[in-house]
């Protein structure tokens, strides 16, 4: 880029983010650059080759009347002071810049967008296409995707507009990278991060989820059905999982517990549950090995529930509720934090009597010297979730965390597993954790 074009691109930026631009007639002030206040620190004027040269660009483009130059007191010709856009003459200014005006720019860019968001369905990701479109062309400017590269813009869209296809379907991130590029590692190297914060603030389950907790990307991934690797599905109880080639008895397996490939639900035809009188969601990964081991009853189905679950496995824990025989008690044991309470309301989406299990006022009283320490952003996050209906069974521990500034984890009441108060207040499960194997 030679001299000329340098000056004539920065003034036509100046000037697409002028009041002249934004509101033709709303402003006298110049469009302007001050060498001095840095505004075009290539103009280094005690450099005699470096100044000479951007003198003859100014004086030409001052010749043909697209810039007004004001010289420095005393240096007339030498040293310039003030280079200003003379507005009339815009369009030849742009051409001999070689910059596309703005305006076109951002035409091209809406028809992009709009033309990404047509291949979508009714999604998030549609969604977010057609604001983008939208915003572009109300705005007669670029948004700030729309200024970056336009490889980059593409490998944003490619995407979003393969993730929406996915409809159903579950990859693993690699896979879906393929699927996109032709390239493993490009999505991850390149896209990831950028595509979930787009994911983040529009998509209903992540930006739900994301208001009062922490998601690894990977956590984010999986919850949008994209997998770092397949995942596993723990359970342990005297169950059958049917199939289409055949059934698979884990009753043997009830004393250490079983896991299901993610790839498996799919193939699922149903579950035998007929000696299942109770199902254990349990959070913590060392908790549920160690429920597994020592306190499982024999009539009981314990599942690893994990973080915020996939929507994988939330097929197959669907097709658990599908299956589970009348009268059979559901529960959840989690953390007592926003995050547990939260996973808590999201899995009675699928089994809507789903209870609490010792996340109660008894376990915060009783963990509270155990706890772990919160700071004032995250109990005014606590304050603010009492105003909301599904949070209103909680009150009392809510009020417990903000009292006490701790939050309790599932693994400090391990080992008073057997002996610490059920945290159920209204007594509705019978306090019989400690009935053995049989």
């Amino acid at each position: 880029m030679n001299s000329k074009e340098l000056i004539l691109q920065r003034l036509l930026d100046k000037y697409e983010h002028s009041k002249h631009f934004t509101a033709p007639g709303s402003s006298n002030r110049r469009v302007l650059l001050r060498i001095r206040k840095d505004e075009l620190p290539e103009y280094d004027y005690q450099n005699a080759a470096v100044r000479d040269d951007f003198n003859v660009a100014v004086k030409e483009l001052a010749g043909a009347g697209i810039v007004c130059v004001k010289w420095l007191a005393g240096r007339k010709d030498l040293v310039a002071e003030e280079i200003w856009l003379n507005l009339d003459h815009l369009a030849f200014a742009y051409r001999l810049a070689g910059v596309i005006p703005l305006k076109e720019r951002a035409l091209v860019s809406a028809n992009i967008f709009s033309s990404a968001a047509a291949q979508c369905k009714n999604t998030w990701a549609k969604a977010f296409l057609e604001e983008q479109a939208e915003l572009t062309l109300a705005q007669q400017k670029l948004t700030v995707l729309g200024k970056r590269e336009q490889d980059y813009v593409q490998d944003i869209i490619t995407a979003l507009v393969t993730y929406d296809q996915l409809k159903e379907e579950c990859l693993t991130m690699r896979g879906f990278s393929i699927r996109c590029y032709k390239d493993s590692k490009h999505f991850e190297k390149n896209v990831r991060d950028a595509f979930l914060t787009i994911a983040a603030k529009h998509d209903p389950r992540l930006r739900e989820l994301l208001q009062y907790q922490e998601l690894k990307p990977r956590e984010k991934l999986a919850i949008l059905g994209i997998f770092v690797r397949p995942e596993l599905y723990e359970i342990a109880g005297p169950v059958t999982v049917k199939t289409a080639w055949g059934n698979c008895d884990l009753t043997a397996l009830s004393r250490t517990g079983a896991a299901l490939p993610s790839n498996s639900v799919e193939h699922i035809l149903g579950i035998d549950m007929s000696k299942i009188k109770r199902v254990m969601f349990i959070e913590n990964k060392t908790c549920y090995d160690e429920y597994v081991l020592k306190y499982r009853k024999s009539d009981e189905l314990a599942v690893f529930h994990g973080g915020f679950y996939s929507p994988y496995k939330g097929k197959l824990l669907q097709k658990i509720a599908d299956c589970v025989q009348p009268g059979t008690t559901t529960l959840f044991w989690g953390d007592i934090d926003l995050g547990g309470l939260q996973m808590l309301i999201r899995l009675r989406q699928i089994f809507t009597a789903l209870l609490p299990w010792k996340m109660g006022l008894a376990e915060v009283e009783q963990f509270k010297e155990y706890g772990l320490k919160r700071d004032r952003d995250y109990l005014e996050k606590v304050t603010k979730t009492m105003s909301q209906p599904e949070y209103g069974s909680f009150l009392d521990i809510l009020r417990a965390i903000i009292k006490y500034g701790v939050t309790i984890e599932q693994e400090v009441m391990i080992d008073g597993l057997l002996c610490s108060p059920q945290a159920n207040p209204t007594n509705e499960i019978p306090p019989n954790i400690t009935e053995k194997h049989t």
